[in-house]
C-alpha cells in the first residue's frame, strides 16, 4: 500500500494550485524554478512508483 500511497501523493502535488502571479520556466537548472521540471519530477515519480507496483504485484 505504500507504492500506492506515493503514487497518490505525487499526483496530488502536481495539481496543487500555483500562487505566483507568474509561472516561471527557466533555463535547466539554474537561478529560477522550472515549471516545467517540477511536472515532470512529479510524474517521474508517480511512474517510477506504478512500475514498482507492477513488479510487487507479479512477485506475488
Amino acid at each position: 500500500m505504500r507504492t500506492v500511497e506515493i503514487m497518490i501523493k505525487a499526483l496530488e502535488n502536481s495539481l496543487q494550485p500555483i500562487f505566483s502571479p507568474m509561472i516561471l520556466n527557466g533555463d535547466g537548472y539554474g537561478l529560477f524554478a522550472n515549471y516545467s521540471l517540477t511536472m515532470a519530477n512529479y510524474i517521474a515519480r508517480c511512474n517510477a512508483s506504478a512500475l514498482d507496483l507492477r513488479d510487487i504485484m507479479n512477485r506475488g
